[in-house]
Protein backbone atom coordinates (compact mmCIF):
# COMPACT_ATOMS: atom_id res chain seq x y z
CA UNK A 1 0.00 0.00 0.00
CA UNK A 2 2.88 2.60 1.09
CA UNK A 3 4.47 1.78 -2.49
CA UNK A 4 1.54 2.25 -4.17
CA UNK A 5 1.23 5.74 -2.62
CA UNK A 6 4.59 6.45 -2.73
CA UNK A 7 4.55 5.96 -6.96
CA UNK A 8 1.59 7.58 -7.49
CA UNK A 9 2.94 10.75 -5.62
CA UNK A 10 5.89 10.73 -7.12
CA UNK A 11 4.18 10.54 -10.20
CA UNK A 12 1.91 13.46 -9.70
CA UNK A 13 4.46 15.82 -8.59
CA UNK A 14 7.63 14.60 -10.32
CA UNK A 15 7.82 17.77 -12.46
CA UNK A 16 6.75 20.51 -10.12
CA UNK A 17 8.90 23.13 -10.98
CA UNK A 18 11.15 25.24 -9.07
CA UNK A 19 9.40 28.46 -8.21
CA UNK A 20 7.90 30.16 -5.04
CA UNK A 21 4.29 27.81 -5.28
CA UNK A 22 5.84 25.12 -6.32
CA UNK A 23 8.29 24.74 -3.66
CA UNK A 24 5.50 25.72 -0.77
CA UNK A 25 3.73 22.24 -2.97
CA UNK A 26 6.21 19.79 -2.24
CA UNK A 27 6.82 21.11 1.32
CA UNK A 28 3.16 20.75 1.87
CA UNK A 29 3.28 17.40 0.23
CA UNK A 30 6.31 16.02 2.92
CA UNK A 31 3.97 17.34 5.74
CA UNK A 32 0.89 15.64 4.17
CA UNK A 33 2.55 12.33 3.95
CA UNK A 34 4.44 12.48 7.14
CA UNK A 35 1.20 13.37 8.85
CA UNK A 36 -0.33 10.37 7.09
CA UNK A 37 2.20 7.95 8.12
CA UNK A 38 1.70 9.04 11.60
CA UNK A 39 -1.95 8.73 11.57
CA UNK A 40 -1.17 5.14 10.01
CA UNK A 41 1.15 3.97 12.65
CA UNK A 42 -0.56 5.15 15.36
CA UNK A 43 -3.75 3.05 14.53
CA UNK A 44 -2.16 0.09 13.55
CA UNK A 45 -0.37 0.07 17.16
CA UNK A 46 -3.21 0.88 19.05
CA UNK A 47 -5.36 -2.14 19.41
CA UNK A 48 -2.40 -4.42 20.70
CA UNK A 49 -2.02 -1.04 23.24
CA UNK A 50 -5.32 -2.17 24.27
CA UNK A 51 -4.94 -5.58 25.08
CA UNK A 52 -2.09 -5.33 26.94
CA UNK A 53 -3.80 -2.86 29.51
CA UNK A 54 -6.86 -5.20 29.50
CA UNK A 55 -4.47 -8.21 30.47
CA UNK A 56 -2.50 -5.63 32.88
CA UNK A 57 -5.55 -4.52 34.64
CA UNK A 58 -6.34 -8.40 34.83
CA UNK A 59 -2.87 -9.36 36.20
CA UNK A 60 -3.14 -6.38 38.99
CA UNK A 61 -6.25 -7.65 40.35
CA UNK A 62 -5.50 -11.49 40.31
CA UNK A 63 -1.79 -10.13 41.95
CA UNK A 64 -3.91 -8.11 44.44
CA UNK A 65 -5.85 -11.28 45.17
CA UNK A 66 -3.19 -13.03 45.55
CA UNK A 67 -1.54 -10.73 48.08
CA UNK A 68 -4.78 -10.47 50.10
CA UNK A 69 -4.72 -14.26 50.38
CA UNK A 70 -0.84 -14.85 51.49
CA UNK A 71 0.11 -12.01 53.56
CA UNK A 72 -3.36 -11.72 55.32
CA UNK A 73 -3.95 -7.75 53.81
CA UNK A 74 -7.22 -6.31 54.30
CA UNK A 75 -8.76 -3.99 51.67
CA UNK A 76 -9.63 -0.65 53.08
Amino acid sequence: MFIVAAISMGTIFFDVGSSNSSIQARGSLVSFVASVLTFITLLGGFPPFLEQIKDLNVASIFLVYYLHAFCGLRVS
